[in-house]
């Protein structure tokens, strides 16, 4: 009898490990830097004519093993919100480049969702930003997987990695100079 309960209990330990569960990030666009962001596809071939100068939110995401990975944003305040995914490094001045993919409007304008194949040790970024020039607020960003689990990491700002660069070639050179 024991025998069974301790199978039972391990089948049941086993079925439950497979249950995806969600890593949230709670973002927001209000008073976020603006872009030209591109239209939806998989990847995006073309940049909008209607979201020109529209706020966006970049998010570090990692994860932690090889596989499926659903990302499901939602704006919580109503606005038309849209998602893009790509592989690092993510260029604002270059919207096409390293986009992996994007999503509009997946069943209603304020909830966005794709799901892409990710491999572990490649840094991606997710971009919440909006459809138009004038859609911008907070949004709540759920990645499930099958496979692992993400993570996430704010963008370091471009004057954070000058600094990071400054400070670098400084140490280099003092290196350098006790030879």
């Amino acid at each position: 009898m024991n025998r069974a309960k301790y199978w039972l209990a391990a089948a049941l330990a086993l079925s439950l490990s497979s249950l995806s569960a969600a890593q949230t990030f709670f973002g927001t666009t209000a008073g976020a830097p603006i872009w030209n962001r591109p239209t939806e596809g998989a990847p995006p071939i073309s940049l909008s004519g209607v979201g020109t100068e529209v706020p966006y939110q970049a998010t570090l995401v990692s994860v932690s093993a090889n596989g499926s990975y659903t990302f499901n944003m939602n704006s919580t305040t109503g606005w038309d919100s849209y998602a893009f995914l790509y592989a690092d490094p993510f260029n604002a001045a270059s919207p096409l480049a390293n986009v992996l993919i994007g999503d509009d409007n997946n069943g209603s304008p304020s909830n966005e969702q794709f799901t892409i194949n990710l491999t572990t040790g490649i840094q991606y970024v997710f971009v919440g930003t909006g459809y138009g020039n004038a859609d911008f607020g907070a949004y709540r960003l759920d990645v499930t997987s099958q496979a692992g689990t993400a993570t996430f990491a704010p963008v370091p700002e471009p004057a954070s990695m000058t600094a990071l660069a400054v400070g670098g070639l400084a140490l280099l050179r003092r290196r350098r100079a006790t030879k």
